[in-house]
C-alpha cells in the first residue's frame, strides 16, 4: 500500500486528488492499494455527487464567508470540511478485494475496519444509516465511494477538533435524513471525537501499515482533472 500524507494548497485540489489516485489506478492497472491521509487547511462545503446545492447549502452564508463550494466524484450528503477534520481516502483494487463489488459490503469492511482502529481509543463506534460512524448516537463520521472497472474509491471523515457549529452556520438541514437522527439541529446530531487529528492520522497509518514511503502527487493528472471538471460551473449545477 502506498502512503499519500498529503494536504495541497486549495480545496478544489485537495477534493480532486482523491479522484485523481482513483483515475490514475484505472488508467495504469495499478495492483498498489494506496492510503490518503489529510487535513484541510481552509473550510468547504462538499456535495456528493447528486448533491443539490439548494437543498443541503446556506449559499449565502458560504458567500459572505468565502467558503469554497464543492462536488466530489463519489455519492452520499453534503459535509463541512475545514481544520480538525481529518479527511482519509483509500484506493483498492477490485481484484484483490472482489466483495467491495458491493457497496453496502464495502462499506461495513471499512467501517468495521475504522470501528477497530477506534476501540483501543476508548471510543466504541456503531455503523448507523448507510455509511456513518456514530459514538454515544452522535455522527462523528461520514463516508462515501465511487467504483470504476477495476478499483474503488473509499473516503470519509473523523470529526475530532473541528468547530461544530460553522455545521449549522452552512449547512441545512439534510432532505434526505437517518432514522437515527430524529430530526435532531446539526449541534445535537455531531460530535468531536476526543483526539488530535494527527493521533486520529497516525491510528489510520499504523492499522493499513502501507509500504511504501509518501507518493508524489501525479501534478500532471490532476491538472487535467481541474481543467476538465472541478474548475467548470457546470460540475457544481448538474
Amino acid at each position: 500500500m502506498q502512503l499519500f500524507d498529503t494536504t495541497l494548497n486549495s480545496p478544489v485540489e485537495n477534493v480532486a486528488l482523491d479522484e485523481t489516485l482513483l483515475m490514475c489506478a484505472e488508467q495504469h492497472n495499478g495492483a498498489l492499494d494506496c492510503l490518503r491521509v489529510w487535513e484541510p487547511k481552509q473550510y468547504a462545503v462538499v456535495m456528493g455527487r447528486s448533491g443539490k446545492i439548494e437543498e443541503e447549502i446556506n449559499l449565502p452564508a458560504c458567500q459572505q464567508d468565502g467558503v469554497a463550494v464543492l462536488r466530489r466524484a463519489s455519492g452520499g450528503g453534503t459535509v463541512l470540511t475545514g481544520p480538525g477534520c481529518l479527511m482519509y481516502a483509500l484506493v483498492l483494487n477490485l481484484d484483490q478485494h472482489p466483495q467491495f463489488h458491493d457497496n453496502q459490503n464495502c462499506h461495513d469492511t471499512i467501517l468495521s475496519e475504522l470501528i477497530g482502529i477506534l476501540a483501543p481509543l476508548d471510543v466504541p463506534c456503531q455503523i448507523q444509516g448507510f455509511s456513518d460512524l456514530v459514538y454515544q448516537n452522535r455522527k462523528v463520521s461520514g463516508n462515501s465511494l465511487r467504483r470504476t472497472r477495476s478499483h474503488v474509491l473509499y473516503h470519509g471523515t473523523l470529526l475530532c477538533q473541528f468547530d461544530l457549529e460553522k455545521i449549522s452556520r452552512y449547512l441545512t438541514i439534510p432532505p434526505r435524513k437517518p432514522a437515527y437522527r430524529n430530526n435532531r439541529p446539526h449541534l445535537d446530531f455531531v460530535a468531536n471525537i476526543d483526539y488530535s487529528v494527527e493521533q486520529l492520522k497516525q491510528a489510520l497509518i499504523q492499522h493499513w501499515a502501507p509500504s511504501a514511503e509518501n507518493g508524489d502527487v501525479p501534478q500532471q493528472q490532476l491538472n487535467k482533472l481541474l481543467d476538465s471538471k472541478y474548475q467548470d460551473p457546470h460540475w457544481y449545477t448538474p
